[in-house]
């Protein structure tokens, strides 16, 4: 006679389930989709690009009265990100906006100066200027966990004065 009880089920053993919680899966998407958009957005700021408007070249500067002082800035050729273009402030005036491949210029009384650029006003350049005196504000980028951004630095005259040379003077925009 046959055992009539019924046959056990047979039991495997099988990988335990492992059951994600939604904040675990949006840290994992954004962990996958971060590097991807940052690289994009990178390669998009630093792309040369067209740009229709053409500077207008300033004529050489004039001679330097002695009571005045001389701001020049600029922004060498080999910056990165040229769609950045700041805004110049000066003691909270617009003077100029700066560009990749450019040089400007401003006389102005001697005394002291905030200079920061629209970008980033957390980061102020003071400047004193004497009577006579040429100072050279350099636009470098400065890069960080949180992107690029452009500041403000005061250049050694000798080294201001070669590398403004190697830039097209223009009238400064005051729009952009």
């Amino acid at each position: 006679m046959r055992n009539s009880a019924p046959a056990a089920a047979k039991v495997t053993a099988s990988a335990p389930v492992r059951v994600r919680s939604a904040s675990v899966r949006i840290c994992t998407m954004l962990r996958r989709l971060i590097p991807v958009l940052a690289a994009g957005w990178l390669a998009a700021c630093s792309a040369a690009f067209e740009v229709d408007d053409h500077p207008v070249a300033a004529p050489p500067p004039p001679d330097l009265r002695a009571d005045q002082a001389r701001l020049y800035f600029y922004r060498p050729n080999d910056s990165l990100f040229p769609a950045i273009r700041p805004e110049v402030i000066i003691n909270g005036r617009k003077v100029g906006v700066s560009v990749v491949g450019e040089a400007f210029y401003r006389d102005a009384q001697p005394g002291r100066y905030e200079i920061f650029l629209t970008s980033d006003d957390d980061d102020q350049l003071t400047v004193t200027l004497a009577p006579g005196e040429v100072h050279y504000v350099r636009t470098s980028i400065i890069l960080s966990w949180l992107g690029p951004h452009l500041s403000p630095t005061s250049v050694d005259p000798e080294q201001g004065e070669r590398e403004v040379q190697n830039l097209p003077l223009v009238e400064p925009r005051l729009t952009d």
